[in-house]
Formats: C-alpha cells, sequence, structure tokens
C-alpha cells in the first residue's frame, strides 16, 4: 500500500501538469483574450516535468550498473519520438520542401515546428549532459556558482528583458542552461536534501500570475518561461507534490484516468498539437468565433479536456497496435 501511494502522486503531478501543456496548446480555437491569464498558470507545467525528468532520471541512473548505456537509449528514445513527430507535423506546414537540406531541417527541426517541440531540444541536451551536470551539482563551490549564474540569468530574462541579447531571445527556453536549476532540484530531491514541504506549498502557483501582473503593469517584456516567479513556484509546487503520499481516489473512473494520463504525458505531450487540429476542423461550423469572457474560459476548459480524452485515446491505439516505445 505504502508503495501504491508513492507512485500516485507524480502521476497526479504529470496529469495536471499535462493538462496545462494542452490547455496552452488548444486555447487558439476559443480565443486568447480571458484565457490568457490562466495561461499564466500552467506555466508551470514544463517546469515541473523538467524537474520530473531530472528526478526520475537521477534515481534510474544510480542503479544503473551501466550508466552511459542507459542514457544511450534514452538518448536514441527521445531522438526517435522527435524526429517521428517533426516529420508527421511538417506535412502540415506550407512550403514543405526547402530549397536546401539545412533549410529544411531548420524549418522543421529547429523547435519552433509544432507547440512543445522545444522541450524535445531541451532533452536532447540534458539526457548525455547529466552525468556531467551530477558532477558539478556533487561540488559544492561549482554548484553553488551554476545557481548564481543562473539565478542572474531568470532575473534578467524576467526583469530586464531589453539587455537580452537577440539571438538568445529567438531561443528562448531551447539551452539547456535555463534548465539547471530544475535538474539541480531534482537531483536534490531524490537524494532527500530538500526539506519536506506539505502540500499548502502547492499555493505557491499563485506567485506566477501575481508576477505576471506586476509586470505588465509596469510595461515590462518578459519571457513566459524565464522568470524568477516560474522557477520558484514550479519547484516548490514539484517538491511538495513530489513527497506526498496519496491514496488514489476512490472513483476507479478517475484514478485510472489519472493513473493512464500520468503514465502516457509523452503520447499526449507530442499528439496534443493534432488532436487540437482535428477538434477545431469538426467544430468549425458552430464553435463561437471571439465569444465573451464568461464563455471563452469554460469553453477553453471544455476544449482542451477533449483534447486530453483524445490524446489519451490515441495513446491506447498505440499500445493495441504496438508501436508503443517508437513513436512515443
Amino acid at each position: 500500500m505504502q508503495s501504491s501511494t508513492r507512485q500516485f502522486a507524480p502521476d497526479l503531478l504529470k496529469a495536471i501538469a499535462i493538462f496545462g501543456v494542452v490547455y496552452i496548446h488548444s486555447i487558439w480555437m476559443v480565443g486568447e483574450n480571458a484565457t490568457v491569464y490562466i495561461t499564466w498558470i500552467f506555466r508551470a507545467a514544463v517546469p515541473c516535468f523538467l524537474m520530473m525528468f531530472s528526478y526520475f532520471m537521477a534515481r534510474s541512473l544510480s542503479r544503473q550498473e551501466h550508466p552511459w548505456r542507459y542514457i544511450g537509449k534514452r538518448f536514441l528514445h527521445i531522438l526517435t519520438v522527435f524526429i517521428v513527430w517533426s516529420l508527421a507535423y511538417s506535412l502540415f506546414r506550407e512550403e514543405w520542401l526547402m530549397p536546401t537540406l539545412l533549410k529544411f531541417a531548420i524549418r522543421h527541426f529547429g523547435g519552433g515546428s509544432w507547440p512543445g517541440q522545444f522541450f524535445f531540444f531541451i532533452l536532447l541536451q540534458l539526457i548525455p549532459l547529466f552525468p556531467v551536470l551530477v558532477w558539478a551539482y556533487n561540488r559544492p563551490a561549482l554548484r553553488i556558482g551554476i545557481l548564481a549564474f543562473s539565478a542572474a540569468t531568470y532575473l534578467v530574462f524576467g526583469y530586464a528583458h531589453h539587455l537580452v541579447p537577440e539571438i538568445l531571445l529567438q531561443l528562448k527556453m531551447r539551452p539547456f542552461f535555463h534548465s539547471i536549476p530544475y535538474v539541480f532540484a531534482g537531483i536534490a530531491l531524490s537524494r532527500g536534501q530538500l526539506p519536506r514541504l506539505s502540500g499548502w506549498w502547492t499555493a505557491a502557483i499563485v506567485l506566477i500570475p501575481l508576477e505576471f501582473f506586476i509586470l505588465s503593469l509596469l510595461g515590462r517584456e518578459h519571457d513566459a518561461y524565464v522568470t524568477p516567479g516560474v522557477a520558484i513556484a514550479s519547484i516548490l509546487i514539484s517538491t511538495s507534490v513530489l513527497q506526498l503520499r496519496l491514496n488514489p481516489p476512490r472513483n476507479p473512473l478517475v484514478s485510472g484516468f489519472i493513473c493512464f494520463a500520468g503514465a502516457n504525458t509523452m503520447t499526449i505531450f507530442v499528439a496534443n498539437p493534432l488532436a487540437a487540429r482535428l477538434l477545431a476542423r469538426f467544430t468549425h461550423d458552430w464553435r463561437p468565433v471571439d465569444p465573451a469572457p464568461w464563455l471563452e474560459i469554460p469553453l477553453s476548459f471544455l476544449f482542451a479536456s477533449i483534447v486530453l480524452v483524445m490524446c489519451c485515446g490515441m495513446a491506447w491505439l498505440i499500445k493495441r497496435i504496438r508501436l508503443e516505445g517508437i513513436i512515443n
């Protein structure tokens, strides 16, 4: 019983985070006026995934007899999924054929071809670098120096956006060094080196909309992910939830859906833009255009929920046709 309760908390966090990703990728169907305030909250989704990646990666590596072989398998798997889905989404883009191979690669594999593609860029850097980052974490002086650099980076991207070089603005969150706070926090959590936090610390989510609201009042541009509020809130939320010992809900449908979504976040992550396209096409004739704010928000949650269910159906189908581990 104890192991099962420990396993449900990560699935719950992953299920909530993947819904946040789906929501951000789906709101274009109903409008982005009132819903923008909801997306502020869900900006914690990707950072939470990065911290969970580090947490589970550190735990897995500590049990491996051949860690580099394990890293190689993880890297090839992520690379395969990235290539397969990037090629699939390239078919939906105009000017599919480009004059040169380089331009084709940049257009369809550059990290912005489909929603969420940038996340694979981050993973493809972090996986081979993970042993190096663990080595750096194990040296206190180096760890403190790297974290100080990360803190300065987040302060500049968050509060002095105009000072960031244009090339870094174009890269957004793709460079791996933006993920270092989550990597180090995940390593520390896997070793039990973070203080135990109660579930009340999930209330830290309010830091993100509060920060974004103040910056908007001040007329300050800022990155959607690289801000101090996003980093602090995401680390506190991930730490508190992953430390909880939760029992699954008694309703088997609710607990089953949460566990299934939590266990299939990769499929949902790559498939949700496609599901949103399909849903938009089927609802085109009756979907309201530029609805009132009181209607826009509930519609956004409805459409995101439908997309999530569609993606879970795709995950089930992929398992049935035995393509699991190849395209997800």
